[in-house]
């Protein structure tokens, strides 16, 4: 996903938009998942690390983050910090 997320930014994409999986709605771990849920139509995100993985390399300070599935829309700065 990372680097589908940096290519996509390289071609001119001005805003991140995440769309999580249910498990991850309803802030149950990948690994407690009933099968065939996580990743089902959505980001599957278990916890802070895996925020690290999807933003490496990229400049959270200039990109605007949405995230779509039970969470209120968030701002680069909030993860910015997460992920330092």
């Amino acid at each position: 996903m990372n680097e589908a997320l940096r290519s996509d930014l390289k071609r001119g994409l001005n805003s991140i938009n995440i769309v999580l999986d249910n498990p991850t709605q309803l802030g149950i771990d990948a690994d407690q998942s009933k099968t065939g849920e996580v990743g089902k139509d959505g980001l599957s995100i278990s916890g802070v690390r895996k925020m690290q993985v999807l933003f490496k390399d990229i400049d959270l300070t200039n990109q605007p983050i949405n995230i779509s599935g039970g969470f209120h829309h968030f701002q680069s700065h909030f993860f910015y910090s997460l992920c330092k």
